[in-house]
């Protein structure tokens, strides 16, 4: 049972990989990462908008390196309104999730 789940979760990654998803890559961050995390976290909280350190130095590592973001999280969604990133829609995470379920079957 254990092992028929690690497969399917591993032919998830797999397909994410293939599709052009960067899944669980090392990212050497650098200060302007943080610094522009930083940035990111001011402006939204003047805005009233607060989220975590961690949430905006992923927005801020996704802007530097001009990747979208893909996350159920709804705090993002409000990110969006004030801060340069690009979100993915939660709605084609279904339609890929299930696609990559298929291959693993």
């Amino acid at each position: 049972m254990q092992e028929a789940r690690v497969k399917r979760v591993w032919a998830i990654l797999l397909f994410f990989t293939q599709i052009g998803f960067i899944v669980f890559t090392y990212l050497e961050l650098m200060p302007e990462d943080y610094e522009l995390a930083a940035e990111f976290f001011n402006t939204c909280r003047s805005k009233g908008i607060q989220g975590s350190n961690t949430d905006f130095l992923i927005c801020a590592v996704a802007h530097c390196r001009s990747y979208s973001i893909l996350s159920t999280d709804n705090d993002f969604q409000n990110f969006l309104v004030h801060i340069p990133i690009i979100l993915l829609p939660v709605e084609s995470w279904g339609a890929i999730a299930k696609r990559s379920a298929e291959i693993a079957i």
